[in-house]
């Protein structure tokens, strides 16, 4: 079975900036056309790579969840754990220096950066 990302979800404007972080990416959270997002602008201090996608901005919908725990026995109920998989070569093929950067020093690795999607009452997606 191929892979491929289908969704409905693409807004098309940022209404109102509800809050940002001084992190990297200058992560931000905003409320879109389609709801709550986080976005990663265009001129960022990690550069452009760090958005995925070309344009002025990476959004993510908000949704309930929390960061991966990084116990063996929540991967045992993920719904797409072949996506764990698809992380790995995400990372490397976009060269994620927030999950690993190639210099310690400059950089602590993140390994809590793997979002789990709540479904239902407990977290199964890996995102």
């Amino acid at each position: 079975m191929g892979w491929s990302l289908q969704s409905a979800w693409n807004p098309t404007r940022v209404l109102q900036i509800a809050g940002s972080v001084d992190s990297s990416t200058g992560a931000t959270e905003v409320i879109t056309d389609l709801g709550s997002a986080y976005i990663k602008p265009l001129g960022n201090r990690q550069g452009p790579h760090v958005l995925a996608t070309p344009g002025p901005a990476f959004a993510a919908r908000a949704m309930a969840g929390a960061p991966w725990n990084r116990q063996p026995r929540e991967l045992e109920v993920l719904d797409n754990p072949e996506d764990i998989t698809r992380l790995v070569v995400f990372d490397t093929w976009t060269l994620n220096c927030d999950r690993h950067h190639h210099d310690p020093n400059i950089r602590k690795p993140n390994p809590d950066n793997v979002f789990c999607r709540e479904m239902g009452s407990h977290r199964v997606n890996a995102d």
